[in-house]
């Protein structure tokens, strides 16, 4: 029986855990570790995840905003993936950009090429057990994959499918990387070792924006975050078959949600773009609930970041209207159910695409049309930095 993969899979991974809950490390450089299937994943990650971002010296996570190392563009970065080393890969939209890489400890920022050669080439990236950043593909033909080690930018197999095809994609328990269908009439699937792509499973929804990000559950099975789709994706990369979840009765038109993140209570919180409320999926019971409404308007946001507080940041994305801009960071509390403004950003409108957790704790937004990297929240470094690589954290 194959063993379920993961990259670190959110745990605190001591010594005196691998001895006792049965994980054997296998390769030290990368930190990527072999889970074996007896062991009861779900409890072990529930537990864990509490632990690591619930702690009471986490509490008064400081609710500052600040702008950071300037650079132009018209539109410059769609979302970012923590490396091993620690910095933050920022994946480009405009054909003429560069692959950015951004130091969180040093506050600096550099590029490295060729540049993508596609506008709008790549919407999302995953981590891959191999250590390299597979990029998803929005209207690149070809899977794309960087090599942190050699530095390097690779096209890896053609998908076959439309321009503007997927959207956000994540790591899966078998190794595999599961892209969000957007425009494609399938589920996507890219295999690191065999550096080939495969068609899913049909999923059946409307194929103009159906999905728009995944979010891998404690159950092992990927959340596909609805787009112009009115249920929830849920595909098992185990069995290879797709299901459609509860509907989420959010009425009008454009895309509902763009991302989600995995809340400390197990849930699955959808990120409203023009969804008037927070998504809250529940992946034990299949049930949505609509949680507080926001308030922000039409394309209030783009992707969200666990906090180390245990709350979830909704990054700004920004109006159509330069008249009525989205000024602030958005803050959900899954314990309490509520939403609040957090801080003002200052951008331009299209702000920011997504966001990742550095490891000195504080959460690093990826400048989409704004004219700096933008950083919230206060130094805190976390116990264990490898688990900001988690497939459950580390993706669009």
């Amino acid at each position: 029986m194959p063993k379920d993969i993961y990259m670190n899979a959110g745990l605190s991974l001591s010594q005196d855990l691998t001895a006792t809950k049965g994980y054997s490390k296998i390769n030290t450089t990368l930190g990527v570790y072999e889970l074996e299937p007896s062991q009861d994943n779900q409890t072990i990650i529930t537990k864990t995840i509490e632990n690591n971002f619930k702690e009471p010296w986490w509490l008064n996570y400081s609710n500052t905003y600040s702008n950071t190392y300037s650079f132009g563009g018209a539109a410059n970065y769609t979302a970012g993936v923590v490396l091993p080393n620690s910095n933050v890969l920022m994946i480009p939209a405009s054909s003429n950009q560069d692959l950015g890489i951004y130091d969180p400890t040093a506050n600096t920022f550099s590029t490295v090429g060729p540049s993508v050669g596609v506008n709008n080439a790549f919407a999302g990236g995953v981590l891959a057990p191999n250590g390299k950043i597979i990029l998803v593909p929005s209207s690149s033909p070809n899977v794309g994959i960087y090599d942190p080690i050699t530095n390097t930018f690779t096209q890896g197999p053609a998908h076959g499918g439309p321009t503007g095809t997927f959207v956000g994609g994540v790591l899966a328990p078998n190794g595999k990387v599961i892209f969000a269908p957007r425009k494609k009439t399938t589920i996507g699937i890219y295999d690191p070792v065999s550096n080939t792509y495969t068609d899913g499973p049909v999923h059946g929804q409307n194929n103009n924006s159906a999905y728009w990000g995944a979010v891998l559950a404690q159950n092992g099975k990927v959340v596909l975050v609805p787009g112009d789709s009115e249920y929830v994706g849920i595909y098992d990369p185990i069995a290879n078959t797709f299901t459609q979840g509860p509907a989420h009765g959010e009425s009008g038109i454009g895309t509902k949600y763009t991302g989600g993140v995995l809340a400390p209570n197990g849930k699955v919180i959808l990120v409203p773009r023009d969804a008037e409320h927070i998504g809250i999926y529940d992946p034990i019971t299949n049930t949505f609930t609509r949680g507080p409404e926001h308030g922000e308007g039409f394309n209030a946001f783009y992707g969200g970041v666990l906090a180390p507080n245990g709350k979830v940041i909704l990054v700004p994305d920004g109006r159509t209207s330069p008249a009525d801009p989205s000024e602030y960071i958005g803050i959900y509390d899954p314990i309490a159910n509520t939403y609040t403004r957090g801080p003002t950003h200052g951008q331009t409108i299209d702000s920011f695409r997504g966001g990742v957790l550095a490891p000195n704790g504080k959460v690093i937004l990826v400048p989409y049309k704004s004219t700096a990297v933008g950083v919230y929240g206060s130094e805190f470094p976390l116990k264990n930095s490898n688990d900001t690589l988690s497939p459950y954290f580390n993706k669009l």
